[in-house]
């Protein structure tokens, strides 16, 4: 027989979770096409998987579906599944109770239970272990949960879920991940674009992150050198978002007048991407095409962007925006091609 176990909002589940659709400005249309997602799944009460690389704000965004929600008023408990070793993360999210094992001396509400009737985010979905991964599954189906040492509970939860493992390495290696439960999980799905991808966004993020840490500083506001602005949108933010924001904050340090110099960032965003000393000389087709250099389809790309280029006489800038790519991946790819040459 199940036993339910009415619940109490935690509220240190609130703290810092009041995250609002508003908050995510953007004159981005990829990442537009995010939100309007988002406010899609926040309306009904389904699963929510959300992929993408680390740092692009999917806890953030985790945040906003749940305020949208109908479930708003009560808890949103975020467990960090990368953060647990392997044998605590079953109390973690389903608890035990007292006298269950030698040392519990008090009864530990799991995560399940202290989002009880709200929305419990596991974030880093990809690193729960496989045994625990048919104990998540249960509890999906079931709504119920079986702490250790206690009676099977019923509760009343949402899930969203997030990983930066890709659908494809979820759904097609069935020693790291359950198909079953990816598709229990993934009932609506949204993919977060990288920083790299809405470079629309990355002057105005940096300007809203460095203006909060000034904030935080008690220091006051400061400007943005054009310098700085190049700076910004010439780096490929391998971090994302996350790494954004921490070299605005470092600037926000650093910054020593009014204006935000570009010795003021951290080191590898203000050193600029290699260029090539004089205007680019594409690679010959008969050379980017020799026997045994690599996939005919990596060959054909590469023949476009190099042929591109040299449309451009060589002009980075006016290159990217034909391929509709960024200049910044635009300076990877050439790298690549020229060590490959």
């Amino acid at each position: 027989m199940h036993e339910s176990r009415p619940q109490t909002p935690d509220t240190r589940a609130y703290q810092n979770n009041h995250v609002t659709f508003d908050h995510f400005a953007t004159k981005s249309a990829a990442f537009q096409t995010v939100l309007d997602r988002a406010r899609v799944a926040a309306v009904n009460d389904g699963r929510v998987l959300l992929l993408g690389e680390t740092g692009t704000s999917k806890n953030f965004l985790a945040k906003a579906i749940h305020q949208a929600s109908a479930r708003a008023a009560r808890p949103f408990v975020e467990v960090n599944l990368a953060t647990y070793h392997s044998d605590h993360l079953a109390s973690e999210l389903f608890g035990f109770e007292q006298g269950a094992f030698t040392g519990a001396s008090r009864v530990h509400l799991g995560a399940f239970a202290r989002a009880h009737g709200g929305t419990l985010f596991l974030d880093e979905i990809g690193c729960l272990p496989l045994q625990l991964q048919a104990a998540l599954l249960r509890a999906v189906d079931q709504k119920t949960i079986l702490p250790l040492g206690g009676k099977e509970t019923l509760v009343d939860v949402r899930i969203l879920a997030a990983t930066n493992l890709t659908v494809d390495a979820m759904r097609r290696s069935p020693e790291r991940f359950r198909a079953d439960l990816y598709y229990r999980l993934a009932e609506f799905v949204i993919t977060l674009p990288t920083l790299a991808e809405r470079p629309e966004d990355i002057l105005d993020l940096f300007r809203g992150h460095l203006a909060a840490a000034r904030a935080d500083f008690g220091k006051p506001p400061v400007e943005v050198s054009p310098d700085v602005e190049r700076a910004l949108l010439a780096y490929a933010w391998p971090g994302n978002v996350r790494e954004l924001k921490n070299a605005a904050r470092s600037a926000a340090l650093d910054c020593g007048g009014g204006r935000v110099e570009v010795a003021d960032l951290p080191d590898e965003v203000s050193s600029p991407p290699r260029r090539p000393a004089v205007a680019w000389q594409p690679v010959p087709p008969e050379r980017i095409l020799a026997p045994g250099e690599g996939k005919a389809l990596t060959n054909v790309r590469r023949r476009h962007v190099l042929e591109t280029l040299a449309e451009h006489g060589g002009d980075v800038d006016a290159a990217a925006r034909s391929l509709r790519i960024h200049r910044a991946t635009l300076y990877r790819l050439l790298g690549r091609y020229r060590r490959e040459a």
